[in-house]
């Protein structure tokens, strides 16, 4: 699993994904909505549970806008992304490495 590196409190650059099938054929989101889910490391509650915005939806690409307190606690995250498609079916993404180091100037 690859590792995301982000810096405590930061809020750019938006991070950007591409949802694909097993066979790595981008995933039509056209109709579909996207949600970002994140959490701590052996934490129960989520720090983010919101909707990306949808980029190129014929090509599977989406990216989450990071708000001003999601990366506010240094620490090693899971993430996934959710679709939602129009019919009701959903389709999750594998987890994903986060890691938030410290800002070295604050």
């Amino acid at each position: 699993m690859a590792v995301v590196c982000l810096i405590q409190g930061n809020t750019k650059p938006r991070i950007s994904f591409t949802l694909k099938d097993p066979d790595g054929v981008a995933i039509n989101l056209t109709d579909a909505t996207v949600r970002l889910f994140m959490r701590l490391i052996g934490a129960k509650a989520l720090t983010v549970n919101a909707e990306c915005t949808l980029d190129v939806a014929a090509n599977g690409t989406c990216y989450y806008q990071w708000l001003g307190d999601d990366l506010d606690t240094v620490g090693s995250y899971h993430a996934e992304l959710q679709a939602t498609f129009s019919d009701g079916r959903i389709q999750s993404s594998n987890i994903m490495g986060l890691q938030v180091r410290p800002a070295l100037v604050s």
